[in-house]
């Protein structure tokens, strides 16, 4: 009787731990947000301006880091000193950049952004990775790609910015996903592909 009772309470703790859960987690998020679908995707929360996020303990925390911007410099500069540090911790770093002499980046100039900003911002870029050439912890990756969103990418979440199609500079929204949500497998996917 007892050896009865204690085989069902394993199967039902079994089953609770691995689906139920999941399952009741998802119909409360459902409730509260009124999306399953966002909660399967992997969306934790999402920003009205992207500015507003601070990366710093991220940064110091985690093991990895990668990121994609068209070609700013902003977030190197910003968190300089976080990522020194996570370099000499020994994190691996990957950071993706649209390569200077890409289409799109004639294109940008030709279309009337500017310039002197934009030569800058490759200037530092380029002294960033000249600086961390000799790092094999260290990657700095120049492509050729039509950027449709910028990303922070850490351990186990990652956060998707939006880009603005029209000219100047303004608020943009982001998002942060989770690491093992299917659109997080998207993007990582999708950054990879960059170096081929």
């Amino acid at each position: 009787m007892i050896g009865s009772f204690l085989v069902v309470a394993a199967i039902v703790s079994f089953y609770f731990e691995n689906f139920a859960k999941f399952q009741m987690f998802e119909e409360v998020f459902e409730r509260v947000i009124g999306s399953a679908s966002a909660f399967r995707a992997g969306v934790f929360e999402h920003y009205q301006n992207s500015k507003d996020i601070n990366f710093s303990e991220k940064i110091r925390k985690s093991k990895s880091l990668t990121t994609f911007f068209t070609y700013s410099d902003g977030f190197l500069k910003r968190y300089k000193e976080e990522i020194e540090e996570h370099i000499k911790k020994g994190g691996s770093i990957k950071f993706y950049f649209i390569a200077d002499n890409a289409p799109i980046i004639e294109m940008m100039k030709k279309s009337g952004w500017n310039q002197e900003s934009i030569s800058a911002n490759y200037a530092y870029l380029k002294n960033f990775a000249n600086e961390h050439d000799q790092n094999e912890n260290v990657q700095v990756i120049f492509c050729d790609a039509v950027p449709r969103y910028s990303a922070v990418v850490f351990d186990h979440e990652m956060y998707i910015i939006e880009q603005t199609n029209s000219k100047g500079q303004r608020a943009v929204p982001a998002m942060k996903i989770d690491g093992g949500g299917y659109l997080a497998e998207f993007y990582r996917d999708d950054l990879k592909r960059l170096e081929g």
